[in-house]
């Protein structure tokens, strides 16, 4: 599988490759903190928990579908130019914060 994705690139197949790992890894994090930042906080009441759990679960489905849109365009991209990198450096940096 992973293969016949890599013949589908034509320039520069480790380039994106690699860009495409850093973004997943990024995506992945965001989450992460995202969940991380659930544990940290300890919910007095009932209340303060189900508003924890919502806030999380929305930034999670927040990050997950920008994630997939980002999957899809990389699947249609066949060559990485530099506005396309600058532009999904903008992306991770805002998936960071």
């Amino acid at each position: 599988m992973s293969g016949e994705r890599i013949e589908e690139y034509s320039a520069s197949p480790r380039i994106k490759i690699r860009i495409e790992s850093l973004s997943d890894l990024v995506f992945g994090l965001a989450l992460s903190i995202g969940s991380l930042e659930l544990l940290a906080r300890t919910p007095q009441t009932p209340g303060d928990l189900a508003t924890s759990v919502w806030l999380f679960a929305f930034s999670f489905l927040i990050v997950v579908s920008i994630w997939f849109g980002y999957a899809r365009i990389m699947a249609v991209i066949s060559q990485e130019t530099g506005g396309a990198i600058s532009l999904n450096l903008l992306l991770l940096f805002c998936v960071a914060l």
